[in-house]
């Protein structure tokens, strides 16, 4: 990611590269992830969804006409990472929690699954007594017809947090955001164990192909 001046304004430029011909292939015949960051950006805006405002996507191609490299653009926003406020030393910020419950329930509501929701494609600021947000990395971002079904949009909300207190105090407002049953609370906890665990595993995995690697070198 670079940022450029341009004019007395900030831009943001992120660069996604295909590497390999399978790759070059998959995206020649989809979207190219800095096209679909630009699509995604433009459906937000028209759902009143915040977003740095996009400005353009450019893609670079082979001789073949394959898409080997592709650029999102967009205006560059100075709001913190969620991650930056939730958390305080020794507790957590309730104020922040129930605001973002708010926030991921609305996106939900409006047909909005993100798919990589974690602590630093969250972005927000505080206005008085009020916090306002804004998502961003959003190649991964799909738009269904609403209503979703609970499970998805349960699945969307694992990555943000470990399971701590201030997940399950999101949990608890983010069912009361969306006017759902208290008792699906144990439900929504279910699902967060179930992405953790699956979570371990790859990384575990990783750490040991990698050490299989380095050894056979």
């Amino acid at each position: 990611m670079r940022k450029i001046e341009h004019e007395e304004k900030t831009y943001v430029a992120k660069r996604f590269h295909n590497n390999g011909i399978f790759k070059q292939i998959i995206r020649s015949l989809t979207l190219s992830k800095g096209k679909r960051s630009y699509v995604n950006a433009i459906h937000l805006c028209l759902n009143d969804i915040p977003t740095p405002r996009p400005i353009a996507y450019i893609e670079i191609r082979t001789r073949l006409g394959l898409v080997r490299e592709s650029y999102y653009i967009c205006e560059y926003s100075d709001m913190d990472a969620i991650e930056d406020g939730l958390n305080e030393q020794g507790d957590f910020n309730r104020p922040l929690t129930q605001a973002l419950a708010r926030f991921v329930a609305d996106i939900h509501r409006k047909g909005v699954i993100h798919h990589d929701l974690n602590s630093t494609n969250i972005r927000y600021e505080a206005r008085g007594d009020k916090y306002h947000f804004s998502l961003i990395d959003l190649n991964r971002m799909r738009f269904h017809t609403p209503p979703l079904s609970l499970d998805r949009c349960l699945d969307d909300t694992t990555r943000f947090s470990c399971l701590s207190e201030m997940y399950r105090y999101f949990i608890k407002h983010y069912l009361d955001a969306r006017g759902l049953p208290p008792q699906l609370f144990d439900h929504a906890i279910k699902i967060k164990q179930r992405h953790d665990r699956a979570w371990t595993r790859r990384k575990t995995f990783s750490r040991h192909l990698k050490r299989l690697f380095r050894s056979h070198l």
